[in-house]
């Protein structure tokens, strides 16, 4: 079942990367934000070439920024913005108030015509005014409609896709057939091979298994396996046949993903089921 949760996740992964590459208008206004967004923040040291670059656009109109605690970084306080349109004090106050509800980048109208629209994002914090016609001319679209709502058919999309791979994995499970491994034992050796994978045995391991295999699938008492493996001269404790016998099955299968070779007969012993 661990595998069929991974394939899940991994399918919910590519699922949720290609919904976040699907084309769209939005889509495109939101990458071309977060880039504007980055080349304006490597001007924050030099906050005078902030004004300079947004001048030099044509969709881009303001820009406004917040460091960690709240505070404004640009545009500076009783500062004039060489900008097409100064970014004033009650302006900021509002942008200020929609960015902290934000848990996501988004998108919303701003001032009382739809000329204008406002992007803002919670890391780094930042907001951009564009003007919308503009803004679609650039990314190279006919126009930006109505403000977006939060996209639940793409999440709904994802939990589809989530669900689809994990039935996919729990069918691939049920039709797998176990498959019973070739199995090799080399007791003068104290190895084993299986399926042609090599496994180093002690010596307590060989004579256990040397045992099972003895006996054919008949049941080994847990008294003849503790004399076999550990001799009458020291009886350990209870548990040492079996921890021993469960670290013997992961030797022998350490995925775990094969019928048991060793098979436990309740408080009577143990039988090998080769």
């Amino acid at each position: 079942m661990k595998r069929g949760w991974i394939l899940t996740a991994l399918g919910g992964v590519i699922m949720a990367a290609l919904l976040y590459v699907m084309p769209g208008a939005w889509n495109e206004a939101s990458r071309q934000a977060r880039k504007d967004v980055s080349d304006l923040i490597a001007l924050l040291a030099q906050r005078e070439l902030i004004g300079v670059r947004i001048a030099e656009q044509e969709a881009l109109e303001q820009a406004a920024f917040w460091g960690g605690a709240g505070e404004v970084l640009y545009p500076l306080p009783d500062a004039f913005s060489p900008l097409k349109g100064e970014l004033g004090p009650s302006d900021l106050a509002a942008i200020g108030a929609f960015r902290a509800g934000l848990d996501h980048a988004g998108w919303t109208s701003f001032g009382l015509d739809a000329r204008r629209i406002l992007y803002c994002q919670s890391k780094p914090a930042a907001c951009l005014v564009y003007d919308r016609s503009a803004l679609a001319a650039q990314i190279g679209i006919a126009s930006l409609g109505a403000r977006p709502a939060f996209p639940w058919w793409k999440v709904a999309l994802a939990l589809l896709a989530m669900a689809a791979c994990l039935g996919a994995a729990v069918l691939f499970r049920r039709k797998r057939s176990p498959k019973t491994p070739r199995f090799e034992f080399s007791p003068d050796q104290f190895r084993a091979l299986c399926d042609g994978r090599e496994i180093r045995l002690s010596k307590r391991d060989t004579k256990i298994l040397a045992l099972l295999m003895a006996r054919g699938g008949a049941v080994v008492t847990r008294d003849e396996l503790y004399d076999e493996g550990w001799g009458r001269d020291y009886m350990p404790n209870s548990r040492a046949l079996d921890q021993h016998i469960i670290n013997l099955r992961r030797k022998l299968d350490p995925d775990r993903d094969r019928p048991e070779m060793i098979e436990t007969v309740r408080g009577i012993g143990y039988r090998i089921l080769q």
